[in-house]
């Protein structure tokens, strides 16, 4: 069985939208694992396609940033809450450890949840910084399970800021054409692939290629209609601007204006 052809210069951007959802809704298991990663490119692109089509940025980063934010909250205050624990400690060890925690502490922003994103970004890393060298004094006022916690979020915090770039970094100045462009391309890709498994003669493969077929031909069939609606709309507005020009006219030479009479 072979994989119908898919004409994508032909479409338009909503066309591609309309062929890759519904190609992605036809790949049921187990392909939807085994074409994961060509369907999770295809899903990106054909939502930040419709996002750019009406005019949307939203980043789907956004509820994430904003969970690992809250989780840097917490770690901060975890880690100065223990702090203070310690500094109000009867034991004399941990009450000096605890002090002098507290005192590389204060010389940064302690109203960590009043910053935006980059400035808590910037007082979090000088803090770590200055206190990852101090794992006597963490341990001895007994902070060391809160300074984990803190480390851990600004952690996972950078990391989700490099997946956000990575993955947004090509695809955020893009226009209509390029990202239609670009969804095109990451289809023929899954397409390809359908193609090597119909080669390796992949058990149950037959029943996802008459399913990806049907979706096919009826985006085409809808493209040629298009077609060809445009085209007799060419051709009968020819024909009319062809009787037209058989009706009767004064003679003469024809006006030929050399200056805007208007003035204007």
């Amino acid at each position: 069985m072979e994989l119908k052809n898919v004409a994508m210069s032909t479409l338009r951007p909503v066309e591609t939208i309309n062929l890759a959802d519904q190609l992605v809704a036809q790949t049921l298991a187990p392909w939807d694992g085994i074409l994961s990663k060509r369907i999770e490119r295809v899903q990106q692109f054909s939502s930040l396609l419709a996002d750019t089509i009406h005019g949307k940025r939203k980043s789907d980063f956004t509820e994430l940033l904003a969970m690992q934010d809250d989780a840097r909250d917490d770690g901060y205050k975890s880690f100065f809450f223990g702090v203070m624990s310690a500094v109000h400690s009867n034991e004399p060890a941990i009450k000096a450890a605890g002090e002098k925690l507290l005192e590389i502490i204060e010389r940064h922003e302690t109203a960590f949840s009043t910053l935006g994103y980059d400035s808590k970004t910037v007082e979090l890393k000088s803090l770590y910084i200055e206190t990852v060298s101090l794992t006597a004094d963490i341990s001895a006022a007994e902070t060391q399970r809160q300074y984990n916690q803190m480390v851990t979020a600004i952690t996972d915090w950078n990391a989700l800021v490099k997946e956000k770039k990575d993955k947004e970094s090509t695809l955020s100045k893009g226009n209509v054409t390029d990202v239609s462009r670009a969804l095109a391309d990451v289809l023929e890709l899954l397409l390809q692939q359908v193609r090597i498994l119909i080669d390796d003669e992949e058990d149950g493969i037959d029943a996802l290629v008459v399913r990806y077929n049907e979706v096919i031909e009826q985006i085409m069939s809808k493209v040629r209609a298009r077609k060809t609606r445009s085209l007799n709309s060419a051709n009968d507005q020819q024909s009319g601007d062809t009787d037209d020009s058989h009706s009767d006219a004064p003679s003469g030479p024809p006006l030929i204006f050399t200056e805007d009479v208007s003035g204007s």
